[in-house]
């Protein structure tokens, strides 16, 4: 398929659809620029979530973004942070974000301690998070692998 449009040049080689398996290279051209991508769709399934980081430390008024990792049935990994609900234990120690774009997207409202939750469908992760009032003007994330 091929589509021209103000100056724009696409070119789509290969066919997918969403949920069969297959592999689409676009490519795209405006004058002497150029670019290309491919787009592979696998039969893979999620089969687990983890928020990353898993632990944060931060002070209050602090903003921070987490990040959900799913691991698929093919071993793969992706940011799902979009694609996830997210949820806190307690707004009154930590908010998150919900809307499009900024999903994960975590505020330190007060001292004290929280659990943020991705959740879809049956699969979930965490984020134990903990506010306070000293420390490092700068959240502080403990790093843990992806599940």
């Amino acid at each position: 398929m091929s589509t021209r449009a103000a100056g724009w040049s696409v070119l789509i080689e290969g066919t997918t659809t969403v949920g069969q398996p297959g592999t689409a290279i676009i490519r795209a051209m405006i004058g002497a620029v150029s670019g290309s991508s491919t787009i592979t769709v696998t039969d893979a399934t999620l089969v687990s979530v983890a928020v990353m980081p898993a632990q944060l430390q931060c002070l209050r008024g602090v903003v921070t973004q987490l990040h959900a990792i799913g691991r698929f049935s093919d071993l793969t990994t992706l940011d799902i942070t979009e694609d996830m609900s997210w949820t806190s234990s307690s707004f009154l120690v930590a908010s998150v974000r919900t809307d499009q774009g900024r999903r994960g997207e975590t505020r330190c409202v007060a001292i004290g301690d929280a659990t943020i939750s991705a959740t879809r469908g049956a699969l979930h992760g965490e984020c134990q998070l903990s506010v306070s009032l000293i420390g490092s003007r700068t959240s502080r994330s403990i790093p843990t692998a992806p599940p």
